[in-house]
């Protein structure tokens, strides 16, 4: 696959993501709250 067609597929995933709220949370937010939160019980 070129490069072109990769950087392309990206862009569009990144359009549709942008427009969808829910999907930005699952994919962003809730993971880093669930990285904060391990980190902060289990952190040094």
């Amino acid at each position: 696959m070129k490069f072109r067609v990769i950087k392309g597929i990206i862009l569009k995933d990144l359009k549709e993501l942008r427009r969808e709220k829910m999907a930005l949370f699952w994919i962003f937010i809730f993971p880093l709250m669930w990285i904060t939160l391990f980190g902060t019980m289990w952190g040094g």
